[in-house]
């Protein structure tokens, strides 16, 4: 009985999550060869406040603060959505750290 336990930012829709566990649960029943039946999904909203990856918190970005007040303010400006600006910071810092540059 495989459970998959999904962790995301907290705003995405019923709609979202149903999409979600109907694809997650889809793909693992095939791959483990069970029944659909079997398959249990835990989808966890989290808030932005408590999420954060490559030193940068996801509450700082989607507050949409002054660019001073983020490390990597050049990623929020073009942003569609809080998970498209913490991505964009995300993929900032990456390249600031892979060009050897300081950020």
């Amino acid at each position: 009985m495989p459970v998959v336990t999904v962790d995301w930012w907290k705003g995405n829709g019923r709609s979202q999550r149903a999409e979600l566990v109907a694809e997650l649960t889809s793909s693992v029943a095939r791959i483990a060869g069970c029944p659909q039946e079997a398959v249990t999904v835990i989808v966890r909203d989290v808030d932005p406040g408590y999420w954060g990856k490559g030193g940068v918190m996801a509450d700082t970005l989607v507050s949409g603060s002054s660019p001073e007040d983020t490390e990597h303010p050049e990623t929020v400006e073009n942003a569609d959505g809080p998970g498209d600006a913490f991505a964009a910071a995300v993929a900032g810092a990456a390249s600031t750290a892979a060009s050897g540059a300081t950020p």
